[in-house]
């Protein structure tokens, strides 16, 4: 997992690209996996929209993402990535659903932290990190948890 990691930092670094005219927006929602009945976990949905005008037609979006995890103190836990689908023209949303983001007495994803890959119709590669550093990324906390899915909600995101 730490090559992994490696990996992912060293091709950010070489492909990181600011994106000024994208617009990201993160929905989310926590819940109880058993009802809230005592050393239960809890699971999480969340939606990346992510909206870039000056982007061609037949660009592809991925989002590769991770979780800082409170309990352990440690970034970028429990890594993936995720093709998002198009919806409205120059938009594209990302969904994860039911991500484990705590285990009591285990782990507690307090943060989804996640940067956009995106694949022009060319193949070339370019990186959204946020653009402060070759390392940056996006961060959004993770909704606080209810017993039953409820509602998305709109999450801020920050740059890192």
């Amino acid at each position: 997992m730490c090559t992994f990691t490696r990996i992912v930092f060293f091709a950010l670094s070489l492909v990181s690209a600011t994106a000024s005219a994208a617009k990201i927006k993160v929905d989310g929602r926590a819940y109880s996996a058993t009802k809230c009945e005592y050393f239960s976990a809890s699971l999480a949905d969340f939606n990346i929209t992510y909206s870039h005008p000056t982007l061609p037609w037949g660009t592809e979006i991925f989002v590769r993402y991770g979780f800082h995890d409170d309990f352990r103190k440690m970034s970028w836990q429990n890594q993936g990535e995720v093709q998002a689908r198009p919806t409205p023209p120059y938009t594209w949303m990302a969904e994860l659903n039911k991500i484990v983001v705590d285990s009591r007495g285990y782990f507690s994803l307090s943060h989804i932290q996640f940067a956009i890959m995106i694949r022009l119709p060319d193949g070339e590669v370019y990186w959204d990190n946020g653009g402060k550093s070759n390392l940056g990324y996006y961060e959004a906390p993770t909704p606080a948890r209810t017993c039953t899915p409820g509602e998305f909600e709109i999450i801020p995101s920050v740059t890192k």
